[in-house]
């Protein structure tokens, strides 16, 4: 089974931003393949909202298991990072594990 996490920006007008998801291993697990070699694992899906200006690359972390992400301006342009989703996470839910919780969202 798999669980897509959406991930929403609300802020300032800015062009960079650096952030990391912390997984829990026990109960979810991550496919690292990177089958076009750009740096993005193939399990994030870029949203159409940010513009093509923008590149977002992903970094693992093993200890605690996360998941880094660098979503930057790639030219001199001032495009700045819109406000709602910019990427989704796709997960897979551990098969052997029989605990879950509810995790409020901070959706509004």
């Amino acid at each position: 089974m798999n669980v897509t996490i959406p991930v929403a920006f609300t802020g300032n007008t800015i062009s960079a931003i650096v952030f990391a998801v912390e997984l829990n291993t026990a109960c979810l697990t991550l496919d690292l393949t990177d089958s076009d070699n750009n740096d993005l694992l193939d399990a994030v899906t870029v949203s159409p909202l940010l513009p093509s200006t923008f590149k977002v690359e992903t970094r693992i972390e093993t200890s605690p298991a996360q998941i880094g992400f660098v979503v930057s301006n790639q030219t001199a342009l001032d495009s700045t990072i819109p406000n709602g989703e910019l990427l989704t996470i796709r997960l897979g839910v551990s098969a052997n594990n029989s605990s879950y919780a509810v995790v409020p969202s901070n959706r509004d």
